[in-house]
């Protein structure tokens, strides 16, 4: 995925492909500086970030690696990751991803953390004593609260990082 594209730019197409049910893997190839955008792609849900001027030898490797499910990173991108990982705070970015998930009404809370664990929607219906559907409204009403897909929600629960259920 580009960044730079006509109509929609390559980190809003890719947050809009996250929310799909079978989200692709999305790797962002890009000419511009990763210090600019490569927090953007990850937050979006892109699992990869090269440049146009890498070696076409590595870049079809990172493709392949984000095919294959795996992360890909340039070494630029990596260091910018790093760079912003130590920047951050990690405590406020945790407290503010439980703010928003203390927002959602309890059913909708309990669907978005089992659906962060993996279960499919027939398994959280179960699980929550529900209908499938139901469970599925759950979901669908919270990832619009959110703004979000079903990937940057559980990725928005594993940065809560709340205690394992018992």
């Amino acid at each position: 995925m580009d960044i730079a594209m006509p109509d929609v730019d390559g980190i809003e197409a890719t947050r809009r492909l996250q929310s799909l049910p079978h989200a692709p893997h999305v790797l962002i190839l890009t000419s511009l500086s990763p210090s600019s955008t490569v927090e953007r792609a990850v937050e979006a849900g892109a699992e990869g970030f090269v440049s146009k001027t890498d070696a076409p030898d590595d870049i079809i490797r990172r493709v392949l690696g984000v095919c294959a499910g795996a992360p890909q990173f340039n070494t630029a991108s990596q260091k910018q990751l790093i760079d912003d990982l130590s920047e951050s705070q990690p405590r406020s970015r945790r407290d503010e991803a439980r703010e928003l998930l203390d927002a959602l009404p309890d059913r909708e809370r309990e669907a978005v953390m089992l659906a962060a664990e993996g279960y499919t929607n027939a398994e959280i219906a179960s699980r929550m004593f529900i209908s499938e559907r139901t469970a599925k409204a759950h979901l669908s009403s919270a990832a619009d609260k959110l703004n979000m897909g079903r990937v940057q929600m559980a990725r928005l629960v594993e940065r809560a990082d709340l205690p394992a259920r018992l």
